[in-house]
């Protein structure tokens, strides 16, 4: 373990590093190791702090829950009272909790106890693919909004799905993507406040820190729903139509019942996304450019219009083609439609109490 030699090079800017120590990771022997013994805790944490040369620990963690007997056992064994003891001593300044399974992290939740969570985050694993792609689509949806209404953080671990994403042969995708798009990816799910790539050398994170310099459409990851796996879309890869009389319940659905206002209140939605929808409710069908024009999404003026535009399309609650004809109040309506099939729409969604620009 390195904790001796972050220990000497950090102890002098003590007050300037915010150590984040697992509560279960056992280092008493020098290595990595995985155990749910109090007594064995104790050693490793009591070394951590030596080795590290301080007497304070910004955040103790409840080291990888993934299962819920594991989490019963933590709690029985005594490991939970221990951090919570040591918090209440002043030595931990706040408790956070790993996990890769979004069952157990509900449980967690469910405490009050976290103010952060480390959490695998990436397109592999939010479309069930990969070793630790622990929950569906909606079970891990539900952990983003439900941290991000709590005020959680989430760091975020395993980014590229341990390498997989970055290759063409091994990405369930068929192609890769770059390291650059899978960071963006994670930073722009809900209560995602960071992404911890592994680095094994000073080169390698350099080319991480290129992402702050990387423009909009290098980090645009809006391919992978060209290529998404077959459970990530409701028609088996291929494309469809939803009819009249389903559309509203589509929307529901895809909208998790949420207008777009309450969404925002709920801290589910983004400024961004308020300003573009704001926006088009206002001045009604355009085109996507006179959007980014008044909306100052220039080089040298706010970023990432794509992602925002594209993860609204995904929410329905703007439609996007090459041909706009029509418009209802907060959503173009594009195509080669008829006056009487813009009517029916409007009377279908009037009739549901549900209107297109979502009140």
């Amino acid at each position: 373990a390195a904790f001796a030699i972050f220990g000497e090079a950090l102890s002098d800017v003590r007050d300037e590093v915010m150590y984040q120590i697992h509560f279960g990771a056992d280092y008493s022997k020098g290595t990595y190791g995985w155990t749910l013994n109090l007594d064995t805790v104790k050693r490793s944490v009591d070394k951590q702090l030596k080795d590290l040369k301080t007497g304070y620990i910004n955040y103790g963690f409840i080291h990888c829950q993934d299962e819920s007997k594991d989490w019963e056992k933590y709690q029985k064994n005594g490991i939970l009272q221990y951090l919570l003891d040591m918090r209440d001593q002043g030595v931990v300044k706040h408790i956070g909790a790993s996990s890769h399974t979004p069952s157990v992290i509900q449980e967690i939740l469910d405490t009050n106890l976290i103010d952060m969570l480390m959490f695998s985050v990436n397109p592999a694993y939010d479309y069930n693919h990969g070793e630790y792609a622990y929950g569906g689509v909606d079970e891990r949806a539900d952990v983003y909004k439900r941290c991000e209404k709590l005020g959680v953080g989430i760091s975020v671990m395993k980014p590229f799905s341990g390498g997989q994403l970055l290759s063409d042969k091994t990405s369930p995708f068929g192609k890769a993507l770059t390291q650059y798009q899978c960071i963006k990816y994670a930073l722009d799910k809900p209560g995602i406040l960071t992404v911890l790539p592994g680095a094994q050398s000073v080169a390698e994170i350099d080319a991480l820190l290129e992402y702050y310099e990387k423009s909009d459409e290098e980090l645009d990851y809006s391919i992978i729903g060209t290529f998404a796996p077959p459970e990530a879309s409701f028609f088996e890869k291929k494309a469809g139509f939803i009819s009249l009389k389903l559309w509203p319940d589509f929307c529901n659905y895809r909208r998790d019942e949420y207008d777009f206002d309450a969404r925002f209140d709920d801290g589910l939605a983004s400024y961004k996304d308020k300003g573009v929808v704001d926006y088009i409710t206002g001045a009604g069908a355009m085109l996507t450019r006179d959007i980014k024009d008044n909306l100052n999404y220039k080089k040298d003026g706010n970023k990432g219009f794509e992602t925002v535009i594209t993860r609204l399309q995904m929410e329905t609650y703007v439609v996007i083609s090459a041909k706009p004809t029509e418009h209802l109040t907060g959503i173009t309506i594009e195509g080669e439609y008829d006056d009487l099939f813009v009517k029916e729409l409007e009377e279908d969604f009037l009739g549901r109490h549900f209107t297109l620009d979502g009140q």
